[in-house]
Formats: C-alpha cells, sequence, structure tokens
C-alpha cells in the first residue's frame, strides 16, 4: 500500500492490503 495513504478513507484499505 502506501499511495492509498493520500486519501484518508483509503487509510483503512491500506491496512488491508
Amino acid at each position: 500500500a502506501g499511495f492509498f495513504s493520500v486519501s484518508s478513507a483509503n487509510a483503512s484499505v491500506e491496512h488491508i492490503l
């Protein structure tokens, strides 16, 4: 992940990936 951290909403997805 990492690049998902750009969006706060996708921050949760970043932990999944």
